[in-house]
């Protein structure tokens, strides 16, 4: 049997009906193979709540079994969140009762005409056993929700971002009757697309399901006995080139003859490809000096995409590498409505700086920041930097090894950035009398050393006005530069 169908999982703002509540404070676990990402209710009020006395207990169910819009979604809600599903397995984990509760009775997804029963008959209300009997109708294993008390309810307009904005669409589908798992077992063949909603990148992926009849299930009488994913995306064809911008600093690694690779500092990529923050690159000793060359500047560095690439791509070989110029560094980003930089660097600096790095991110004064860091490196040059302000930077960064680094990693060029990001986090935190960016500072005084943690906000104040000189000293050099 083949059917063309397109059922989607959609974020709350997507759902036609839905009980949902907004959602915050997201947690995220990983285990086995599959990945549960859950945001917590702003609610104040607990899910779990005493059962109200007209409460309707759960119908009796006869459904003869056949491939509907329940059953899809309920697959697709498990692919979501597993590359390989077990049901056999995964009911023996201690985590599965809330994951189960998270995806099918507290969670956005508003597919299943059993949960939409509930809603309309019971005033979003499930008790213990209706939660039994949907985890019994997914599974086909019967287990007692221990979690959930005698006389408690769930209220499931307290709901939970299960899926942390994640969609699944199963486009397309075979089936045929099989005996894998016994009689009236059901084998699938499924193409499933997935993404979220925040992005317009989609994976592909092949789904092989085992399915077996239950005319008591609510998922179109049968249960999910498994589930693998194989992923199909095609990210690139292989041999096409493609492009990464970004900066690498460290001088000392970079000096050694036998250094013929990089860790790349990412900026951004030319296209949608998702690379690994530690990303390494391979380079020939040729490329290496050129960066010697032009260590301050920022690159563009071309590669050939190979078959076996997947992302996050974690290793590249450059076969071609570029100095950045202002224009290309800006890319397609045009003025925002909003600087988080105004009013904590100084306007000449900060107008010299914008005219070539207009703002990426509204909201980060850390991400901003760095970039400035970047740019100020670059704006005074190699040449240009005088021996005194090496030394001030090579002074915070040893008196404050447990924020900088130790060893060769704590050195001029790699500190720099690092040390205007840190500043301008500060700033705008003590600007702010400690409402802005409270949680960097708590961050900073539990990575000092100090055994007396009660000096530490006079060891992180001491470190901020040495910052405060070195960026000072740098304002100035920029101020005296030629104009171009």
């Amino acid at each position: 049997m083949k059917k063309k169908i397109a059922t989607y999982l959609m974020i709350v703002s997507m759902i036609a009906t839905t009980c949902a509540c907004s959602n915050s404070n997201t947690q995220t676990s990983t285990e086995n193979n599959k990945e549960t990402s859950t945001e917590a209710s702003t609610e104040n009020a607990s899910a779990y709540v005493s059962m109200p006395d007209d409460i309707q207990t759960s119908p009796q169910i006869n459904n003869k079994p056949e491939i509907n819009d329940d059953l899809l979604g309920a697959i697709e809600q498990l692919a979501i969140s597993y590359k390989e599903f077990d049901s056999e397995r995964e009911t023996k984990d201690s985590n599965w009762q809330q994951t189960f509760i998270d995806h099918f009775i507290r969670g956005n997804w508003d597919g299943y005409s059993y949960k939409k029963q509930l809603e309309n008959d019971n005033d979003c209300i499930a008790t213990k056993e209706d939660v039994e009997y949907i985890q019994r109708s997914l599974t086909g294993i019967d287990i007692s929700f221990d979690s959930i008390k005698d006389g408690e309810t769930i209220d499931m307009k307290n709901s939970v971002n299960a899926t942390n904005n994640q969609y699944g669409k199963i486009t397309n589908y075979e089936t045929k009757k099989d005996k894998t798992f016994g009689e009236n077992t059901t084998y699938m063949n499924a193409e499933f697309e997935t993404g979220f909603a925040n992005s317009d990148e989609v994976y592909t992926y092949n789904l092989i399901v085992y399915l077996k009849e239950n005319p008591e299930s609510c998922f179109g009488g049968y249960n999910i006995i498994s589930l693998n994913a194989t992923d199909t995306t095609v990210y690139a064809e292989p041999g096409s080139e493609h492009s990464i911008y970004g900066w690498y600093s460290d001088e000392y690694f970079l000096k050694s003859e036998y250094s013929l690779t990089i860790w790349l500092d990412i900026d951004r990529s030319a296209d949608n490809l998702e690379y690994s923050y530690d990303l390494t690159v391979e380079i020939t000793e040729k490329q290496r000096q050129y960066i010697i060359d032009h260590f301050y500047d920022e690159f563009k560095i071309t590669y050939t995409f190979e078959k076996d690439m997947k992302p996050p791509i974690n290793r590249v070989k450059a076969t071609k590498i570029e100095v950045v110029s202002d224009k290309e560094a800006a890319g397609d980003l045009s003025d925002a409505d909003s600087d988080p930089l105004k009013d904590l660097v100084a306007d000449d600096i900060l107008e010299k700086f914008r005219a070539s790095r207009p703002v990426r991110n509204e909201s980060s004064v850390y991400e901003e920041s760095y970039i400035l860091g970047k740019w100020v490196m670059k704006t005074i040059g190699k040449d240009n930097m005088p021996e005194s302000l090496k030394e001030k930077a090579q002074h915070i960064g040893a008196g404050n090894e447990f924020w900088f680094g130790t060893d060769v990693s704590n050195n001029f060029s790699n500190d720099f950035a690092t040390m205007y990001e840190t500043y301008y986090m500060l700033k705008d935190y003590y600007n702010s009398n400690g409402k802005n960016n409270a949680n960097f500072y708590e961050n900073i005084i539990h990575s000092c050393w100090e055994e007396n943690s009660s000096e530490n906000p006079a060891i992180i104040k001491s470190m901020y006005d040495d910052l405060q000189e070195f960026v000072s000293e740098c304002n100035n050099l920029i101020r005296d530069l030629p104009v171009s």
